[in-house]
């Protein structure tokens, strides 16, 4: 490669360097905004400041105010405030210093490749004045609202809002921010993850590996499976061999997302 072409290609990198950092941005700052809506209506609601009318009067207001805006309804504005109480408990914080989460948002996406839709290399220093707050003097709520971990960020809102609306427990929640974010997952394979029961899969060594592989290879790594979930092939319960083939060539999209990462497909 040429002289000039080498100074070329550093202009390219740092273009598509600084587009990942501004989309990891821009996601940032898209869920500490509903993470900050969901506290502020929770706070306000938990003092009886507003009766049981004013979500809904919130929304109409928002509507005649801002016709253009969107993803504020009611549903919406619910689904921000259970953003908001699962991830601001005494239980997640406790599992956020006890599991280091912190140190999952540098270390996942510095993995991310070039032209990734998240990256996240600064978000640790993201400052919560990003949002320009209002002034904590004309509302003392504001002062109240605790910062958004950027460890939420790792995923879009649409994705936290399957995971909330699908998942009970907390340590499953956590799971499908991360694999979400390694997975780069998108809505519907995120939904899917979870009908599938992704967690238990990766957790549990029983069903993750089958007794044949197990007994072959007892010293084999935890995430070496040989076990996959192929319910989106359509299959009969009884099957021929020809007929698997055929329904995995034909979803075979599906069926490496299904495999994960670092497996081989041959035929």
């Amino acid at each position: 490669m040429k002289k000039i072409e080498k100074e070329f290609e550093q202009i390219r990198a740092f273009i598509a360097s600084s587009r990942n950092r501004a989309a990891g941005f821009l996601n940032y700052v898209a869920v500490a905004t509903y993470w900050t809506i969901g506290a502020y209506v929770s706070i306000r609601l938990a003092s009886k400041d507003w009766g049981m009318k004013s979500v809904e009067q919130l929304c109409d207001y928002l509507k005649t105010r801002e016709p253009m805006l969107r993803g504020f309804g009611q549903r919406q504005i619910y689904n921000m405030m259970e953003f908001f109480k699962a991830y601001s408990s005494a239980e997640f914080a406790e599992m956020f210093v006890r599991l280091k989460l912190d140190e999952f948002v540098q270390s996942l996406t510095a993995k991310l490749p070039e032209g990734s839709d998240l990256h996240l290399s600064n978000a640790k220093s993201f400052p919560a004045a990003v949002l320009h707050l209002p002034n904590a003097k004309s509302d003392e709520i504001w002062s109240q609202i605790p910062e958004c971990p950027a460890f939420l960020s790792l995923v879009n809102f649409t994705n936290h809002v399957i995971i909330i609306n699908r998942c009970r427990r907390l340590d499953e929640k956590v799971f499908y921010i991360l694999y979400g974010a390694r997975e780069r997952l998108k809505n519907e394979e995120m939904k899917r993850c979870i009908i599938n029961d992704t967690y238990t899969s990766v957790m549990s060594k029983e069903k993750l590996v089958t007794k044949a592989l197990g007994v072959t290879y007892p010293a084999s790594e935890f995430l070496l499976k040989d076990r996959a979930l192929l319910d989106f092939l359509g299959l009969p319960q009884k099957h021929t061999e020809y007929q698997l083939h055929a329904g995995i060539r034909e979803n075979m999209k599906k069926f490496i997302l299904e495999l994960g990462k670092d497996f081989l497909w041959m035929v």
